[in-house]
């Protein structure tokens, strides 16, 4: 089992996350814990650079349809 410490707003991903570190690391250790935040982090960089890109296409195409 991890052990968390204060983050809560995880939760819902935990069975995801709990799965995958039982296919590939050892449960429970400091590396585990640290690569289970880095993914969770590169996952949400992943999905803030996603809503950026769709957000500046919009306001890009915008000027277009005026024309």
């Amino acid at each position: 089992m991890f052990q968390y410490t204060g983050v809560n707003w995880i939760d819902p991903m935990y069975p995801m996350v709990q799965s995958i570190f039982h296919t590939h690391y050892q449960v429970g250790t400091d590396q585990a814990n640290f690569i289970q935040l880095g993914l969770i982090s590169l996952v949400g960089l992943l999905i803030l650079l996603l809503i950026v890109k769709i957000k500046f296409r919009i306001s890009i195409g915008q000027p277009d349809q005026n024309r």
